[in-house]
């Protein structure tokens, strides 16, 4: 792995795990993917050319709607993820040159408010406010 790449991926870590009880576990065949978990639910994948789509990106669950809206309104960042998107999941990409750490921890925190357990959420939304 790059060390771009491995950088992305150990900040991308360490913002996820930040959150309350969050867990991460590397998965696929070679190890190339991460899967952050709260509890027995799945709130973040970092996925790395997923299906070789050529992509790395971080896959996070988005209100409904809103993983459309996304990738319609900027395509060269955010993408549909093969399998996720129709559950509502969007993908930003983590291999273009300039990543917005901001927007990352954005969608990472509203994927953990959306799966995370009530009292989890709670803690967590008194810290963050969206817009």
């Amino acid at each position: 792995m790059p060390d771009n790449e491995q950088s992305r991926l150990k900040q991308l870590t360490k913002l996820a795990e930040s959150l309350p009880e969050a867990t991460t576990n590397i998965v696929g065949r070679k190890n190339e993917h991460r899967q952050f978990r709260v509890g027995k639910k799945t709130f973040a994948y970092y996925l790395h050319f997923h299906h070789n789509d050529g992509v790395i990106g971080l896959c996070a669950k988005v209100p409904p709607g809103e993983n459309t809206r996304l990738a319609a309104d900027n395509p060269k960042k955010y993408y549909i993820p093969a399998y996720l998107g129709p559950s509502g999941w969007v993908g930003i990409r983590l291999d273009l040159p300039k990543v917005s750490w901001s927007e990352i921890e954005h969608l990472l925190v509203g994927s953990y408010l959306i799966q995370a357990p009530k009292k989890l959420a709670a803690l967590v939304a008194a810290h963050y406010v969206f817009s």
